[in-house]
């Protein structure tokens, strides 16, 4: 139980320490990769159970993150083949009112739904 609680303290200390240098500007993927380095150091050359249990925990929490944004890239385009254009919003480009008018057409047609067939004020 106690070999458990220092691995998930590593766990935490990992998220702590990669958060703080996420804050100083490092680069996600060179502190995930880093800290699993680190980790897999202490795991396997620990001195001590309790050295390589916080150890597996780095290593399992930065490798982990290290893995999710690797995969993650694999869904997007690199340099070498650009993404394809994206759609222009169309938002700017409605006349004045339009949305006052939809508006006001969408309410009309709840009262009628409902049987109100008074002006809406």
């Amino acid at each position: 139980m106690h070999r458990l609680g220092y691995t998930a303290a590593g766990a935490a200390g990992t998220a702590l320490v990669g958060s703080f240098l996420a804050r100083q500007g490092w680069a996600p993927k060179t502190i995930a990769g880093a800290l699993a380095a680190v980790g897999a150091g202490l795991a396997w050359k620990g001195d001590g159970e309790t050295i390589k249990s916080v150890g597996a925990g780095t290593m399992s929490a930065a490798g982990s993150q290290l893995a999710l944004m690797l995969i993650d890239d694999q869904g997007r385009p690199t340099k070498s083949a650009p993404a394809e254009a994206k759609k222009q919003s169309n938002a700017d480009g409605l006349p004045p009112g339009a949305l006052e008018n939809a508006f006001e057409r969408a309410r009309e047609r709840l009262s009628l739904v409902h049987g109100d067939h008074e002006a809406i004020g």
